[in-house]
């Protein structure tokens, strides 16, 4: 049995394990867990840049502060990335989306219009497998339109 467990272990195993790259030298790859929190801190940091001097789209009395996701992260990966699922709140707001969606989610439905809902109920619906390039394709992207907001700003 033991036998039997070690060799289901090394089946398939191209890469080193990042604890085996570091004594050999070479560099470790990070994990996917970074790299999602990486492209997320990128995607407000973008949603900040973006929106700067814009009110909050639930209230409209408060400047822009954070990106909500209007379908959850956890509800599909598509749509995780994606700018048209961003609406940006205040922080009020986006406390308030979170306890009571009633209050703000069907005023944000007017204000974007059917046509957006329905693509995002479509799109929500595609698969999308989250591995490492995926992660790192759209950290480039969300790093590229950082960029080109920050040169455009005097």
């Amino acid at each position: 049995m033991g036998n039997f467990n070690q060799n289901r272990l090394n089946l398939g195993r191209k890469a080193l394990p990042c604890h085996k790259r570091r004594r050999k030298g070479l560099p470790a790859k990070p994990a996917l867990k970074s790299l999602r929190n990486k492209a997320d801190k990128l995607l407000q940091i973008y949603t900040r840049l973006r929106y700067a001097g814009v009110m909050c789209y639930g209230c409209g009395g408060r400047p822009v502060e954070v990106g909500h996701h209007f379908i959850t992260k956890a509800s599909s990966s598509a749509l995780r990335y994606e700018l048209k699922n961003i609406v940006p709140l205040c922080n009020h707001c986006h406390c308030l989306i979170h306890t009571q969606p009633h209050l703000i989610e069907p005023k944000l439905c007017f204000l974007m219009g059917q046509e957006w809902y329905d693509d995002l109920m479509e799109q929500r619906r595609q698969l999308v497998k989250t591995n490492r390039m995926w992660y790192e394709t759209n950290i480039e992207a969300l790093e590229s339109m950082i960029n080109e907001l920050t040169r455009r700003q005097p």
